[in-house]
């Protein structure tokens, strides 16, 4: 396998654009162009991810998991130990959820790192108003912290460590 490997000739392929994946998704699927320009912007110049969205799970039901997830996260530090653990509790009932789930939290916290430094560079536009609220209200150091969090639990579950225990050490290391 190594000797294969070493063989073949890597391609490497430029991202999409994010208003021409919002124009791919709008022609295949029946989305609106603000949750395909959501979904555009999520999937960092991957088609193929755009698109496994919409077929998926639709953009809509998408976006609702976002909002979602993210208001959970954002009521933690008013929750107790048990809301917290059954948070993880529900995410890792599906790896797909919870890699998604990943994603989400990765760019919600850069959302608010970057808003603090360059606002119109945020991916959650339509956050924007939650986005800045919340960047005055955390520190810097706090929010690196969290996204150091969040990249561990991926590295996690990529090498297949349990995932309920994997996002119950994230939910407490996020609050």
């Amino acid at each position: 396998l190594p000797t294969i490997v070493s063989r073949c000739q890597q391609i490497r392929f430029n991202p999409i654009s994010n208003s021409l994946l919002t124009r791919i998704l709008t022609s295949r699927h029946p989305i609106t162009e603000n949750h395909a320009e959501i979904v555009a912007i999520h999937a960092n110049g991957s088609a193929a991810r755009a698109l496994a969205v919409a077929e998926n799970n639709g953009a809509g039901k998408w976006i609702k998991r976002r909002n979602w997830l993210i208001n959970q996260i954002q009521s933690t530090t008013a929750k107790g130990m048990g809301e917290l653990l059954a948070l993880a509790l529900k995410i890792s009932k599906n790896k797909q959820i919870a890699n998604e789930s990943m994603d989400i939290l990765e760019t919600w916290y850069r959302d608010i790192l970057v808003f603090k430094h360059c606002p119109e560079k945020i991916f959650n536009r339509d956050l924007t108003d939650k986005i800045q609220y919340v960047s005055q209200q955390v520190t810097t150091e706090s929010l690196l912290k969290k996204i150091e969090a969040v990249t561990s639990t991926r590295r996690d579950l990529q090498t297949n460590a349990g995932l309920r225990l994997s996002l119950e050490v994230l939910m407490l290391r996020l609050c």
